[in-house]
C-alpha cells in the first residue's frame, strides 16, 4: 500500500471516530465503488454488537455469481451468545438459509453486483472452482496485516520513549541482582548449589529422621522360612519440615539480569523516538512499503513489553530470597541434629549471613547485605491500544 493509500485509510478512520457510523448506511446493490472505511467500521461494530453479519442494513445476502470477482475487506468473528437464534451464521455462498460458520468470517465488495457480502472462512473456490477467492484472499492478507501493523504503530509507537524510560529504571535492581548473585555463588559455591538442589527437589525445607522401633517378642517372630520372613521394618522414619523455599531465582545456577536488559534496550533504541501519535503515522506511511520493516517494529514493542513484565518478575523473585523467615528456617534445618548439611544462616539488620563447614579449615561463608530500595525499584510500563 502506498502512503497516500495510507492517508486516505486513517482519513476515513478519523472521520468514523467524529461520527460517520451515526450516519445513513448505503441500501444493498448501492456499491458502485469500494465501502469507505466508514461502512467497514459500522459492520464490524455490527457484528461485534449484534452477533448477525446476515442483519447488517447494508449486506446481501443471496449467493453470487459464479464469474463474480470478489474483494475481500475484513476478517471477522462472531460472539454465538449475541446472536438472537444462539447458532452459527448462514454463508450467502454455500448455506444461506442454516447455520454455517463463527470465526474468520470475511466482508467481501463484488464490484460487478454492486454488493457486499459477509462469507464464510473457506467459501468460494470450493464452491465455484477456480482460484479467484484465494487470490483475492492472498492480496486482502497482506493489506490487512499492513492495515493492523499502521494502526498498531500509530497508537503505540509514541510509547516507545516511555518504555525506554521504564526498562532503564529497571538497572539499579538488575545491577544488585547481579551483584548478590555472584557474591552468593562465588563466595559459597557448596551452600548456593545445596540451596538449589533442595529448591529443584520440591522446596522442602526439612530433615528425615529415622528412629529403631521398640521391639516386642511378637516382633522378633519369624515369618516364613528363613530368609523369606515379611516382617515389618525395623526402623520408623519421619520428616520434621522447617519451611519451604519460595520460588526464587537467587538460587538459579545462572542469573544474568543486565544481560537481558541490555537487549531489550538494544531492541528498544531500534525503533524512531517519536513524541506524537502523527509522527509515528507518518513514519509508519514511509516505513510501509516494507510490510516486514512493519511487523518488526510491532514485534519490538510487544517482545519490550514482555521482557519488562519478564525481568521485573524475576527480580520480584530474587527479592524474596532474602526473609528473615527463610533464613531462620535454614538454621533450624542446618543445625538439626539429624541434618546431613550442617549450616549458620543468620538475618538482622539488612545482613544476610549463611556458614557451612565441611571440616574445621574448609567452610563457605557469605555475608550478603543487598539494597532493597534499589532491588525494588520498578518503572511504570505504558500500556498498549
Amino acid at each position: 500500500m502506498s502512503r497516500r493509500q495510507t492517508k486516505l485509510r486513517r482519513d476515513g478512520t478519523h472521520g468514523v471516530s467524529r461520527g460517520a457510523t451515526g450516519a445513513r448506511l448505503p441500501t444493498p446493490g448501492e456499491f458502485s465503488t469500494r465501502p469507505s472505511d466508514a461502512v467497514i467500521d459500522a459492520f464490524v461494530q455490527h457484528v461485534r454488537e449484534a452477533g448477525e453479519p446476515e442483519s447488517f442494513p447494508s449486506i446481501t445476502t443471496t449467493k453470487p455469481r459464479s464469474d463474480s470477482r470478489p474483494v475481500f475487506l475484513r476478517r471477522f468473528s462472531i460472539d454465538r451468545k449475541k446472536r438472537r437464534d444462539g447458532e452459527m451464521a448462514p454463508c450467502p455462498i454455500c448455506s444461506p438459509e442454516s447455520p454455517k460458520y463463527l470465526h474468520d468470517g470475511y466482508l467481501t465488495w463484488y464490484p460487478d453486483e454492486c454488493a457486499i457480502r459477509a462469507i464464510g472462512p473457506e467459501c468460494g473456490d470450493t464452491v465455484f472452482g477456480g482460484t479467484q477467492y484465494a487470490e483475492a484472499k492472498a492480496a486482502f492478507d497482506l493489506v490487512e496485516r499492513e492495515r493492523v501493523a499502521v494502526e498498531f504503530l500509530h497508537k503505540n509507537l509514541p510509547k516507545a520513549l516511555s518504555m525506554l524510560v521504564a526498562l532503564t529504571a529497571l538497572e539499579d535492581a538488575a545491577t544488585e541482582a547481579e551483584r548478590l548473585h555472584e557474591q552468593l555463588r562465588k563466595s559459597a559455591p557448596r551452600i548456593h548449589a545445596k540451596l538449589r538442589q533442595m529448591k529443584s527437589a520440591g522446596g522442602a525445607i526439612s530433615v528425615s529422621i529415622v528412629r529403631e522401633k521398640t521391639k516386642t517378642k511378637e516382633d522378633a517372630r519369624s515369618v516364613g522360612p528363613r530368609g523369606f520372613g515379611k516382617a515389618d521394618s525395623d526402623y520408623d522414619a519421619i520428616e520434621e519440615v522447617f519451611g519451604h523455599f519460595p520460588d526464587t531465582t537467587a538460587l538459579y545456577a545462572k542469573f544474568e539480569p543486565m544481560k537481558e536488559l541490555r537487549e531489550l534496550l538494544n531492541k528498544l533504541t531500534d525503533l524512531p523516538q517519536l513524541r506524537s501519535s502523527d509522527e509515528a503515522f507518518l513514519w509508519a506511511c514511509d516505513a510501509s512499503e516494507s510490510l516486514e520493516r512493519l511487523e518488526a517494529a510491532v514485534a519490538i514493542l510487544h517482545d519490550c513489553a514482555a521482557g519488562y513484565v519478564r525481568l521485573a518478575e524475576r527480580l520480584d523473585r530474587f527479592a524474596e530470597f532474602f526473609s528473615i523467615t527463610l533464613f531462620d528456617a535454614l538454621d533450624r534445618w542446618g543445625n538439626h541434629e539429624d541434618s546431613a548439611f550442617h549450616l549458620e544462616a543468620e538475618a538482622a539488620n539488612g545482613v544476610f549471613r549463611l556458614e557451612h563447614a565441611a571440616r574445621w579449615n574448609d567452610r563457605d561463608r557469605v555475608v550478603l547485605r543487598p539494597d532493597m530500595a534499589k532491588l525494588m525499584r520498578r518503572g511504570n510500563l505504558p500500556a498498549f491500544e
